[in-house]
């Protein structure tokens, strides 16, 4: 007793010493160990709802295994505002194109989407899908312009997407926020061949300029956002599609994203697609999916997506895509929807 006494008075010093520096480690790895596992602080998230095709086989992902790009390992979910169209709104949209009588309104009985039209002589007719949040303008111009051989005097590309960008803002139609960035992400000479539109290199044959945009958020592209305007002679506008993001997004915090080996475990283990288009616009019957011979997996994006269905959070989602061969020999474009935060974070 008496000598561990005197020890512990002689060495007391050292003692003290190892206790505060195993306190700082184990500070040290419980810091750590909380940084790798969950934020409290972050609220989890639904899942997205999605329209789902089950196919037979597991698709073939060894092109996108050996290929993968390298992603930001966080982003931003944002919580949405405001989803629709209100009746205000459409009037106001409809007074920038001219259309002044009152509209004419319908709702669709499958997805009880609420429309307004309007047709008019001079000016055309408009369509306004306020539950989705977008419209459709052709003008008078756009919706008998084709004559069969006639030549056209259509501008320059750079003089198309000048007067594409004029009329953009001069409609109200840029984004408010810092946040989100419209870019234009093609313009093109376009031929009407009858039974498909050809795209060229030259104004010399053709009947019109296509122009598309696509809406980024903190540099992410979003899909379901669709900005096109499609010009004819003289820059004369023939037609405008333009579906709204959100008018208002509050930031809900930074969410930590799947890994590479997080999303090929679920690629792995998925008999499941969300977009099913044949191509060559050929018409898709209901059980299709089931007549999938083959899925190859090739490309992967990360993205924010609006969906037809109203959602109360803006999520990034990984957009895996590639072909798929039916039985038949037909072929089709497919795309799985996969969200990009890490499991813990979301609701299921």
């Amino acid at each position: 007793m008496i000598v561990s006494k005197r020890f512990f008075l002689k060495y007391w010093i050292f003692i003290f010493l190892a206790f505060l520096t195993t306190g700082f480690i184990s500070i040290y790895f419980i810091n750590k160990n909380q940084t790798r596992g969950e934020n409290l602080n972050l609220l989890k998230i639904p899942l997205l709802s999605l329209p789902t095709y089950q196919i037979k086989n597991q698709p073939n992902y060894s092109f996108l295994e050996k290929n993968f790009p390298q992603f930001q390992k966080e982003a931003w979910v944002f919580e949405t505002k405001k989803q629709i169209f209100n009746n205000d709104e459409a009037i106001i949209i409809a007074d920038k194109f001219n259309f002044k009588k009152e509209p004419i309104i319908e709702q669709d009985q499958n997805s009880n989407n609420i429309f307004y039209f309007w047709e008019s002589e001079e000016f055309g007719n408009l369509s306004i899908n306020l539950s989705k949040s977008e419209f459709n303008y052709t003008s008078k111009k756009g919706s008998g312009f084709m004559i069969p051989g006639r030549k056209r005097n259509l501008s320059s590309l750079n003089d198309a997407e000048d007067f594409a960008w004029n009329f953009i803002k001069e409609k109200g139609l840029l984004p408010l926020s810092e946040n989100i960035n419209l870019t234009l992400i093609k313009n093109q000479y376009y031929k009407d061949m009858e039974s498909e539109i050809k795209e060229l290199n030259s104004s010399q044959e053709a009947d019109f300029i296509g122009l598309f945009f696509e809406n980024k958020i903190n540099n992410i592209k979003v899909k379901g956002v669709i900005t096109n305007l499609f010009l004819g002679e003289n820059l004369e506008v023939l037609q405008f599609n333009y579906s709204s993001l959100f008018s208002e997004l509050k930031e809900l915090g930074l969410y930590p994203l799947k890994n590479k080996n997080e999303i090929l475990q679920v690629i792995k283990n998925n008999k499941t697609i969300n977009d099913l288009k044949f191509i060559g616009d050929q018409t898709i019957i209901e059980n299709d999916s089931q007549n999938i011979k083959s899925v190859d997996l090739d490309k992967i994006e990360l993205v924010y997506l609006k969906t037809d269905i109203p959602q109360s959070y803006l999520q990034p989602i990984f957009f895996i895509s590639g072909q798929a061969v039916l039985n038949d020999g037909r072929v089709a474009e497919v795309g799985i929807y996969l969200p990009a935060i890490k499991d813990q974070y979301l609701l299921k």
